[in-house]
């Protein structure tokens, strides 16, 4: 078989009923059929190889991808925060506070309700130091009843600067005062 012959084998010619996956090659000795498609063998002596396969690399980057966001992560949380970001430790509501033998009898008698939006100050030593009504229920009787409960008993570990001195603070939240049914 002549060189051309050999060359021109590989390729489909139209009409042909070779499947465009299998390559027939003839030699004087014997001949052999390699299949090139689908991850299957190759001939070596062949000029166009398959590449190596992208997994190892994207299982690489997608390895260095999380590796570095943990590490910014780990490195977010244990930063030192300025003294800005620094939040007065306080429970999650203050309503803890508060029970029902708190509701004032005037506001019962009248059917009063109502939510009460303050700003409590915090000074250096965690005890409230202000009280101020930043919306009202709408009864001067619960926003009067909600500044001398929690200037009572709220404490507070005062917030800290970055080089951990106490710091005054505020918080801001909301009672809700509400006649059980």
């Amino acid at each position: 078989m002549s060189k051309g012959a050999d060359e021109q084998s590989s390729r489909r010619a139209p009409g042909s009923h070779v499947d465009p996956g299998v390559c027939v090659c003839a030699s004087a000795a014997t001949t052999v059929a390699i299949v090139t498609d689908r991850g299957r063998k190759t001939d070596p002596r062949s000029p166009v190889q398959p590449g190596p396969s992208n997994v190892p690399y994207l299982l690489l980057a997608f390895v260095v991808a999380i590796s570095t966001w943990t590490f910014w992560q780990y490195r977010i949380q244990h930063s030192n925060p300025s003294p800005i970001t620094q939040q007065t430790e306080t429970p999650r509501t203050m309503t803890g506070l508060f029970s029902a033998d708190d509701y004032p009898p005037e506001a019962l008698d009248r059917g009063e309700q109502g939510t009460v939006g303050v700003r409590v100050g915090v000074d250096t030593s965690g005890r409230v130091s202000t009280c101020a009504v930043l919306e009202s229920s709408g009864s001067q009787t619960l926003d009067r009843a909600t500044c001398k409960i929690i200037e009572a008993r709220a404490r507070f570990r005062p917030a800290r600067d970055a080089d951990g001195q106490a710091v005054q603070s505020s918080v801001t939240q909301k009672i809700v005062w509400r006649i059980a049914e």
